[in-house]
């Protein structure tokens, strides 16, 4: 049997690439979830910078018409569906309407810049 050597570096990096991949959830998965809120017109997530996991979600959402919501209602409602506590998103963005393309498809880079400034 042959012994490979411990490496406290290539261990790290490799904690550090799996806690990147697997710390949120695919956006389109959330977004699916929170476009059934009763409260929510439009929605899109995308991953804002993090210092310390390097990318967080965050869920962007346009309220019905005469509609508020919170972070926290939507967290409640995606934790009644069953959505584990790390897939959450940890901010909300609540803008007048999403940017889409002229197919309608939501501009997402456009998303990550105005979350990044």
């Amino acid at each position: 049997m042959q012994h490979h050597p411990f490496d406290l570096a290539t261990f790290l990096g490799q904690i550090e690439q799996h806690r990147a991949t697997y710390t949120c959830a695919p956006p389109a998965l959330l977004e699916g979830f929170i476009a059934g809120h009763p409260k929510v017109a439009d929605v899109a997530v995308v991953a804002y910078p993090d210092e310390v996991l390097g990318e967080r979600a965050c869920a962007i959402v346009v309220p019905r018409q005469d509609q508020a919501v919170t972070l926290a209602e939507i967290v409640a409602y995606l934790r009644n569906l069953g959505i584990a506590t790390f897939k959450l998103p940890e901010r909300l963005e609540i803008p007048e309407e999403l940017p889409r393309n002229p197919l309608g498809k939501i501009l997402k880079r456009e998303l990550r810049d105005e979350l990044r400034q």
